[in-house]
């Protein structure tokens, strides 16, 4: 198979295992037997000439290892080059109609070296001047024609071997170059500071990290020791005991500590040696670590440990860890005792149990079944009696604990604390027995004082219509007053009874004028303080189903509150307004506001606000609360505003009809 003539460039690239080159007759060649090229891999030949036979014969030549393309020009070839990749050889005929083969060559040479672009000349031109001409024009080799096709392969074969060889240099020095940057911009880059240091200690690299940490460049610290640099004495030694041992040819190490901008720094260097293709040491390598943070999270971390140990000592809290998997339990001495364990066993999981009291026993395995399959998110939380402790000492303990799960939902840890919380428990039982003791007694007092009083008032008022001197009259007036004042603590005092001990303030919700109950109980309070302005804003009616008596009360605990609490001569003034779902009442009184200390516990009983100190009139600090649990029992509820510039507001929110489940008292 023979390739086409190039008139126009375009590539065929042809091949054949053997060559059966015939005879040709320009230069009288005669015939030759089979002839092969021994490259390992194809190469590209251009051929230049003007005689389609003679190119011919040169591909024939060069085809079984070659591919070849054939130029009947040089102006077709340097079209084609300024296209296409470079062929491995060129072989270029000396003479070529228009330009010359020595006129093409060096063109070629200004772009183009010998081994980037090896070219073959042909020539009929033997004599020693043309074939110095050829070679200074740019030509590696020439073949004078008529020539034999053993040498014309055999010098194609060795121009393509040194291109090849010159491709493989430089692409090898482009990787050396790329590996050079690459290791460069690696050390460049890298946070840890690399250095070389010879047989001498002297530094021959360090990386630019360095300026980082000291503020002076590389450069500063080449073809100096670390006793020219100015490291401390006491490390000079141990720095250059492990720069020695690489040297030897052993891996070492080092800490070391070393002032910087940021402070004193702390670092781990790891030294080991550089070897030559012989397994020479010829220097060593050193890449010092930055481990400043690291040992600060260290000294953190075992400060907070013993932050923790110490908070464990006061609270006298223990710790226990366990393994789900394999029923391992651990417990710090305290854990131990707490959990009534005995220390000369090891601890199982069930070993927790068995202190136990039965039905703590059930409830606590129930409450640790439920955390060790994830319900809670894997908390445990429980408080326990360990009657039957190992030092004999019954005791309240308070166990919280949490599971954590692996990637599978299986529990693979169950860890916490526990507290004994017996004078915790103690002092709750107390409190709890006190405050039953002082209801009852509050309860008792009431009952007890409620018929004397009913006795006085009712004794007071008939003397008082038998009796018309003044002076008399007055007296018995101030029984009655008293009395009343006396019947409404005794009210409070068992409407606080109620609300603590019997579940709340009993309500007989019914049909009801709430305006006309507000306006009772105004003129109530303006008969009391005459002196007083009490103006009420009550538009139309407001006719729900609530217990007039009962929010009688309310009215008149608010009432007398702002009355108590406003300066003499300012009004007090109480509105209502009708929403869709509720009716909202507003007491408004002037005044300095109520300290915001006092505003979170202001319904709670016995309260009284610190501005005004107790008299002979004040109560015992109920009204608000009672005053709060009523409307509470109507399902409504009460809120305050009070600053300097606006005074105090009680807003008392009541839904038209009070809700269906409310606390009566036992003859509701």
């Amino acid at each position: 198979m023979r390739g086409p003539c190039y008139e126009a460039p375009h590539a065929h690239p042809v091949s054949f295992d053997v060559l059966n080159l015939a005879s040709w007759t320009r230069g009288g060649c005669h015939e030759l037997g089979p002839m092969t090229l021994t490259l390992s891999e194809r190469f590209t030949a251009w051929v230049v000439d003007d005689s389609p036979m003679e190119a011919e014969a040169v591909q024939r030549v060069l085809e079984a290892s070659g591919d070849v393309e054939i130029f009947l020009d040089g102006a077709t070839l340097l079209e084609r080059i300024s296209l296409a990749p470079l062929p491995d050889v060129i072989v270029l005929d000396w003479m070529l109609p228009g330009s010359s083969g020595l006129e093409i060559c060096s063109f070629l040479r200004l772009r183009w070296d010998e081994a980037e672009l090896p070219i073959l000349l042909l020539t009929a031109r033997g004599a020693k001047a043309d074939v110095v001409e050829g070679l200074s024009a740019g030509a590696n080799d020439y073949v004078s024609k008529p020539y034999a096709p053993e040498e014309l392969a055999a010098r194609v074969s060795v121009l393509v071997r040194l291109r090849r060889a010159h491709l493989r240099a430089l692409r090898a020095e482009s990787e050396v170059r790329q590996r050079e940057t690459d290791y460069r911009r690696l050390t460049d880059n890298l946070p840890d500071v690399v250095s070389r240091i010879d047989h001498q200690h002297r530094h021959l690299y360090v990386s630019p990290s360095v300026t980082r940490l000291w503020g002076l460049p590389a450069e500063h610290y080449l073809g100096k020791t670390t006793v020219e640099l100015g490291m401390p004495a006491n490390q000079v030694a141990a720095w250059n005991a492990a720069v020695d041992a690489a040297l030897r040819g052993r891996e070492a190490s080092m800490h070391f500590d070393l002032s910087s901008r940021g402070g004193l720094r702390h670092f781990h260097s790891r030294v080991v040696p550089e070897r030559d293709e012989e397994g020479n040491v010829v220097s060593v390598l050193c890449i010092a670590r930055d481990m400043t943070s690291q040992v600060r999270a260290e000294q953190a971390l075992r400060e907070s440990e013993e932050r923790l140990r110490l908070a464990l000592e006061v609270g006298k809290i223990g710790t226990w860890d366990s393994d789900p998997r394999t029923l391992e339990l651990t417990c710090d001495a305290r854990a131990t005792v707490l959990f009534g364990l005995k220390p000369e066993r090891k601890a199982h999981p069930d070993h927790l149990y068995e202190p136990l009291s039965p039905e703590d026993r059930e409830r606590v395995r129930a409450e640790v079944d439920k955390a060790l399959v994830g319900e809670n998110g894997g908390l445990f939380a429980s408080e326990y009696r360990t009657p039957l402790a190992a030092d004999g000492i019954e005791r309240w303990v308070s166990v919280q604990g949490r599971v954590f799960f692996d990637g599978q939902g299986q529990a693979v840890r169950f860890l916490g604390t526990v507290r004994d919380i017996s004078e915790g428990r103690r002092q709750e039982e107390e409190a709890r027995q006190m405050a039953e003791f002082q209801e009852k007694l509050v309860a008792i007092v009431g009952h007890d004082l409620r018929n004397p009083l009913s006795a006085i008032q009712v004794s007071a008022a008939l003397l008082a219509r038998k009796l018309g001197e003044p002076s008399l009259l007055r007296k018995l007036h101030v029984i009655s007053t008293a009395a009343d004042r006396a019947g409404h603590i005794t009210r409070d005092l068992l409407d606080l009874t109620q609300a603590r001990l019997g579940g709340g303030i009993p309500v007989r919700p019914q049909p009801c004028e709430l305006h006309a109950v507000i306006r009772e109980v105004a003129e109530e309070h303006h008969a009391a303080h005459p002196e007083r302005d009490i103006r009420l804003d009550l538009a139309g009616t407001a006719e729900g189903v609530w217990d007039p008596e009962r929010l009688a009360q309310v009215v008149a605990n608010l009432l007398s509150n702002a009355l108590n609490y406003s300066p003499p001569g300012t009004p007090v003034e109480i509105s209502s307004q009708r929403h869709e779902e509720e009716l909202v009442l507003r007491f408004h009184n002037q005044g300095p506001p109520i300290p915001e200390e006092m505003r979170s516990r202001l319904f709670a009983p016995f309260k009284r606000r610190p501005e005004r100190s107790a008299g002979p009139r004040d109560g015992l600090g109920l009204g608000l609360y009672i005053a709060e649990r009523i409307v509470s029992a109507h399902g409504g509820h009460i809120g305050v505003d009070s600053t300097e510039l606006q005074g105090t507001t009680f807003f008392v929110h009541l839904p038209w009809r009070s809700p269906a489940m409310l606390v009566l008292d036992p003859e509701g």
